[in-house]
């Protein structure tokens, strides 16, 4: 998969604690089915006489070819439907929408970047959102969906990039990194758990998810010589 969707994956999923199974495709029979599909991100445009939603898929590929200089001007938000229970049978999720808005410069570069994956992907209405379809040879096209073997290895990278061991990371990171700069920044805790889809007395945070970062990003302290 493209670079650029692996970092819109990691970025959604550290903005509101996402699990891996998110942001990836569905692995065996009896894995959780609450990926992400593309209808459940809707761009919202409020600028000009450019006005409205639209929901990702045919449509919102169809807005952007006919717009495609006013969008990326006029967007000010995301709309991500987030599915927060486990349970397989989709139409028993409870659907939440979280909204980013354009209020810093990295959120407004994620929501260009989804805008253009939109765009760039092809992704129908309800295939997972990060659908790409990717040219074979004979006219053909082939559908390429993001793992979570390749999320991994993509939050691995990263890791190396700060000079982390690479080992202690996965697409669980996502989780854990929301909760411990969530709570680092004040955040209250209904409004963490909200977010991320914990229950309303869920006490998971705390016991699993949020470390001190006083302590380092690992939730354990480095050595003496700096070291993690």
């Amino acid at each position: 998969m493209d670079r650029k969707v692996l970092w819109l994956a990691i970025a959604l999923g550290t903005d509101m604690g996402l699990r891996p199974g998110h942001v990836t495709k569905r692995d065996g029979p009896k894995s959780d089915a609450h990926c992400i599909k593309a209808k459940e991100g809707t761009l919202l445009f409020g600028k000009d006489g450019l006005e409205g939603s639209v929901e990702g898929g045919e449509a919102c590929r169809e807005f952007m070819l006919q717009n495609p200089g006013e969008w990326r001007s006029k967007v000010w938000a995301v709309d991500i439907v987030i599915l927060t229970s486990k349970r397989t049978d989709r139409g028993s999720y409870e659907g939440t929408a979280k909204r980013i808005s354009v209020d810093t410069d990295v959120e407004k570069m994620f929501i260009l970047y989804l805008g253009e994956w939109f765009l760039f992907g092809g992704a129908k209405v309800n295939d997972d959102l990060v659908t790409r379809f990717a040219p074979t040879g004979g006219g053909r096209l082939t559908r390429k969906v993001l793992t979570k073997q390749t999320l991994n290895n993509g939050i691995k990278e990263v890791a190396r990039m700060f000079g982390l061991p690479p080992h202690r990371f996965s697409g669980k990171s996502m989780r854990k990194g929301y909760a411990s700069h969530g709570k680092q920044c004040s955040m209250d805790r209904d409004s963490l758990r909200d977010r991320a889809g914990w229950s309303e007395n869920s006490t998971m945070i705390e016991r699993k998810y949020a470390f001190s970062l006083d302590r380092g990003i690992l939730g354990a302290a480095k050595d003496e010589e700096g070291k993690w």
